[in-house]
């Protein structure tokens, strides 16, 4: 009977499905966060902070080759003083520009929740209502009160599935405030935050998560704090902030806050809605970002001119980046497709308008820079052919393929297969009698660069390398005139992506000059 009874309990054993761990529920990783970060009192006594950082910005599509690292925009020193209390911070920012105007800029920032100020040595400028609302966001994305702030509002917090953070999948929480949802995913075993997550998307990119990466965690004042708050987009690199010093409670300056008066008058609260996160991003990134001629011309809408070069040939000029329109007998062809889909539908209107019955045959593209390719994926939905410069087909393909569901595009909304050509060396396309060379040349800005030189007009379109108008001569422009020389091509003309278009003359008198 024995052994029956031990034969039965074997059996059942075996039979008796496994004990699953239970599945923290939303609240619970909420709290064990918090308990991780010095618990809820010891959070609630963290009113200010004072902080001194590093930071390094990159921009992936900058970089030199498609899909390489990611280009180095610049470095910056800050100093933070933080009212946790009431949600202000001031930051005095000595910024090492890099990339694309290599220079030094210091200025502050003063956030606060109604209004915010950008102070230079030309003294205080209300900040506008978009950069406000971007910096308030991610001041509360960085706050170390934020998952106290999760734990008092358990009705705005819920379940997420489990999300993916490099190669790790992490348990995770919605918390809903304001305007803004976070996904906050924790480490399994400390049970910190490994990193606060939000869905946008980018003109490139399409859709995707804005992550902020935490580690290195100190004790600041009895509280955990990260010191490393890592930035990227769909896993690019955008920046990185690091800590070299953080203090508890500091007694702050009582001007540390202060905006004159004229400039509250001036000042508009954060803008509400849906923004433009990642262009806010890279904008502020840049350097010397002027946030309010940006809102002008957001109000203002599309400034955008044809001028006709030639009977066949327009320049399609923007308030900053231009494209070129070349008429073929039977198609036409496009130079260039930049910033937004709404600079292109404005070019490719105004081209069919210009030449009825023609349609858009080529899209060439001089550079795998999102300034530049921006409104790529119009032309494709156009149903036209891109053309680039040897590595970047791939990059292209992809970038045409890439999801936008959260701000459906043309093509998005009528999906079409991309058709991409990639020039090694050089390309002619040829209709009737006339002909567009496209080139391929080494220069120091982008691999795969390429130029057009469009026949009978003798005309060149260049990118980036050289802009016609301008007055100051530059190393790019400099090689770049030397290998148009090594081509033969001897051009009477040039119009450029940026800027206007001048004669040869005009190029060679700016190399005469020292």
């Amino acid at each position: 009977m024995k052994n029956v009874i031990g034969l039965a309990a074997i059996l059942l054993a075996v039979a008796a499905p496994p004990v699953l761990a239970q599945k923290s529920s939303p609240a619970d990783l909420v709290k064990q966060a918090v308990a991780a970060e010095g618990g809820a009192d010891k959070l609630r006594a963290l009113k200010r902070l004072s902080i001194t950082a590093e930071e390094t910005l990159w921009e992936p599509e900058q970089s030199m080759v498609a899909d390489g690292p990611p280009r180095p925009l610049g470095r910056s020193n800050i100093s933070i003083r933080w009212d946790l209390e009431h949600g202000m911070e001031r930051a005095d920012i000595d910024h090492t520009i890099l990339y694309f105007l290599a220079g030094q800029e210091k200025y502050s920032e003063i956030v606060t929740p109604a209004m915010g100020a950008v102070v230079t040595d030309k003294g205080q400028r209300a900040m506008s209502g978009a950069r406000l609302a971007f910096d308030l966001r991610e001041l509360e994305r960085a706050s170390p009160l934020l998952l106290l702030s999760a734990m008092d509002q358990p009705k705005n917090v819920s379940a997420m599935p489990d999300q993916k953070l490099g190669k790790a999948s992490l348990p995770a929480v919605a918390f809903a405030d304001g305007g803004t949802k976070f996904i906050i995913l924790f480490d399994r075993k400390s049970h910190l935050p490994a990193a606060i997550r939000t869905l946008e998307d980018d003109l490139v990119h399409g859709d995707g998560h804005y992550d902020m990466a935490l580690a290195e965690w100190k004790d600041v004042g009895g509280v955990k704090i990260a010191h490393s708050l890592h930035y990227t987009f769909n896993g690019l690199d955008k920046l990185k902030v690091t800590y070299t010093q953080a203090s508890a409670n500091p007694a702050l300056p009582g001007d540390s806050f202060a905006i004159d008066d004229a400039v509250k008058q001036a000042a508009k609260g954060p803008r509400s809605g849906d923004l433009p996160w990642q262009e806010i991003l890279g904008q502020q990134s840049f350097g010397r970002f002027d946030d309010l001629q940006a809102e002008k011309n957001e109000q203002a809408g599309m400034v955008m001119k044809l001028n006709e070069l030639s009977p066949n040939i327009q320049h399609a000029r923007g308030r900053s980046h231009n494209s070129l329109i070349v008429a073929m007998p039977t198609y036409l062809v496009v130079f260039d497709s930049p910033l937004s889909e709404a600079q292109s539908r404005w070019t490719i209107d105004a081209a069919k308008a210009k030449y009825p019955g023609k349609p858009v045959k080529y899209l060439v593209l001089t550079h795998h820079h999102m300034d530049h390719i921006g409104g790529m994926r119009t032309y494709v939905a156009e149903g036209a052919t891109i053309i680039v410069g040897k590595p970047d087909k791939a990059h292209i393909q992809r970038v045409a393929a890439a999801p936008h569901t959260m701000h459906p595009d043309e093509l998005q909304k009528h999906p079409r297969h991309a058709s991409v050509v990639e020039v090694g060396d050089r390309m002619a396309l040829k209709d009737g009698g006339r002909e567009i060379d496209i080139f391929r040349i080494a220069n120091p800005h982008a691999e795969g660069m390429l130029i057009g030189f469009v026949k009978p007009e003798k005309l060149v379109w260049v990118t980036d390398l050289y802009s016609p108008g301008q007055k100051v001569k530059t190393d790019q422009a400099a090689e770049f005139y030397a290998t148009v020389k090594k081509l033969g091509i001897a051009p009477e003309w040039y119009a450029g992506g940026h800027g206007g278009s001048g004669k040869q003359a005009d190029f060679d008198a700016l190399m005469a000059t020292k």
